[in-house]
């Protein structure tokens, strides 16, 4: 905090000092300058082919972040006026005064240092990507500098918008397109040094399970504890046992599991409802500790926790279910043996759409053969993140449970598809997947809490111990580029929208007026006031659940 009034107090001495040359625009304080723009205008003109080639990439990721992000925001509209929860995905980021950060709907407060910093550099390559290809394109720089709006940094550069129209279509889409452009390739370097072996600091322990299997159960539901009738709230909290044992809960539902003191706890925190446990032998075991050991599988010496997720799924489909196996939890020192029965692993739930799948069924309907594009595409992206992912070491696995969500994902689509073409794909898909189901033997289940194919494990995240010591400056500096990543990636996603002012909206106008121009300022103005309206319903959805009210 101290830190935080340190800085504001600097940048109000530094604008005072140098008031004669700031001037009052609107909310900012702008001081315009000639010093950099030498510079700028020699790196646009040093290397016209180069920044010409940059350019047409520059313009073709422009025009995609643009339909994507028009995508999210409505795939984020769609999610809300179809569920009846707050929909979280869009945010005004700001700097919190504290070292934590802050999420509230519609609000993310990250810490002032990261903000501010991560602003600071947004601005410089956004506008310093403008001014170079401003000059590229051989268009006067009117004016250029930098500005505070209170205590946001800013910088400014002016392109001479006339000349830069009489251009004609490229130039423009080069200058508009090259701000988000610089945003991406900032954001894309960040996280190739997050990831890269330099940034290599964190290491990962499992230490735990997650938890067991359970089930939020109303206390209306509930019939029978053990061979006690319940017909009220009293009956539960009047039960007596004598012992810590394993009891049984039958509601109108089904039938659970619990023991005596973690149902009174559960009475403690709510009259309403409580959470039960289903009847898996981990429960029933009072499995408890890390998974050291399966049978002969042994797992004590892993320390990369998806690794060891990942052999814990293993060790489980060798042993399949129904086995009686010995399980030993704990550390080299101490350790408990179980010896239990292994339940049958369930099948996945049923498949859940996402807006994006229903909106590629709706595209469909209207463009014929859009699904299957969409879906070779996403099966060509889903190659190269396993190859991506094998190049790392981690290998993507088929099996049972993989093969089953396949299922699960055709069967809906055959029901919920209106084209007959769809339709038949979707069989022809689910018998090729149930074919593949069939050449997995079904796992071992604890009954553990669990992420997709491998059982749960909390693990500790902490810094290597040949780091130690310099655990401060890691951390700042981890936080600070994870959200330089976020901001400029967020940022130049939003300022692609095709919403005039934004430079997304000037490049979709710009190729309007060259090709239709009786109606590119109707068209542009209909899509702005479409996104704003987005924009201020999204809003609300973060606070206020709309679907509740359609």
């Amino acid at each position: 905090m101290i830190s935080v009034l340190v800085f504001v107090a600097m940048l109000a001495v530094l604008v005072f000092m140098d008031r004669k040359n700031f001037k009052r625009d609107s909310f900012f304080l702008l001081r315009r300058t000639r010093k950099g723009k030498g510079l700028i205008i020699r790196l646009g003109t040093r290397f016209p082919r180069g920044w010409k080639l940059v350019g047409y990439v520059s313009v073709a990721t422009g025009f995609a972040g643009s339909v994507i992000g028009l995508k999210m925001f409505l795939d984020l509209l769609l999610q809300a006026v179809t569920t009846k929860e707050v929909v979280a995905g869009l945010a005004v980021v700001g700097a919190s005064p504290t070292s934590q950060t802050v999420i509230m709907p519609g609000v993310i407060l990250v810490p002032f240092w990261y903000w501010i910093i991560s602003i600071a550099l947004l601005v410089i390559v956004h506008e310093g990507f403008h001014g170079i290809f401003t000059a590229r394109e051989k268009v006067r720089i009117k004016s250029m500098g930098i500005g505070v709006l209170a205590v946001i940094p800013l910088a400014f550069v002016e392109p001479d918008e006339k000349q830069l129209e009489k251009k004609g279509v490229w130039p423009q889409l080069r200058v508009f397109s090259a701000g988000s452009f610089a945003n991406f390739l900032l954001a894309g370097l960040v996280l190739l040094l997050l990831i890269s072996p330099l940034f290599n600091v964190f290491g990962t322990t499992p230490v735990a399970l997650m938890g067991y299997e359970a089930r939020e159960v109303m206390i209306s539901e509930i019939t029978h504890v053990d061979n006690n009738t319940i017909s009220s709230l009293n009956d539960l909290r009047n039960l007596n046992f004598s012992t810590d044992e394993i009891i049984t809960v039958k509601t109108s539902g089904g039938t659970y599991l619990s023991r005596p003191g973690i149902l009174k706890h559960e009475l403690l925190k709510s009259n309403i409802s409580v959470v039960l446990m289903l009847d898996y032998p981990a429960f029933r075991s009072n499995l408890s500790g890390r998974i050291i050991k399966i049978g002969d599988f042994d797992l004590g010496d892993i320390k990369d926790p998806d690794i060891y997720q990942r052999n814990l799924s293993l060790a489980m489909e060798k042993a399949g279910p129904g086995k009686t196996i010995t399980i030993v939890t704990g550390n080299r020192t101490e350790n408990r043996s179980y010896t239990l029965t292994t339940a049958s692993k369930p099948y996945p739930e049923a498949y859940r759409p996402d807006s994006n799948v229903n909106i590629d069924i709706a595209i469909d309907s209207l463009i014929p053969g859009f699904w299957q594009f969409s879906e070779n595409a996403g099966e060509i992206g889903e190659n190269i993140g396993a190859y991506l992912s094998a190049l790392s070491g981690q290998l993507v696995r088929i099996n049972w449970e993989y093969t089953q969500r396949k299922v699960n994902f055709y069967r809906w689509l055959q029901e919920n598809a209106t084209s007959r073409n769809v339709k038949s794909y979707a069989k022809t898909r689910i018998l090729y997947w149930e074919g593949e189901a069939s050449k997995y033997q079904r796992p071992g289940y604890l009954g553990i809490i669990s992420t997709p194919g491998a059982g749960g494990v909390v693990s500790s995240v902490s810094i290597k111990p040949e780091l130690a010591g310099l655990e401060e400056p890691i951390l700042f500096v981890s936080g600070l580029l994870f959200f330089i990543f976020l901001i400029n990636l967020g940022v130049g996603i939003v300022n692609l929208l095709p919403a005039k002012p934004l430079d997304g909206g000037r490049m979709w106008d710009a190729v309007l007026k060259r090709y239709m121009p009786k109606h590119a300022d109707i068209i542009m103005k209909f899509v702005a006031r479409f996104i704003l309206v987005v924009i201020i319903i999204l809003f609300i959805a973060a606070i206020f659940p709309i679907g509740a009210l359609l």
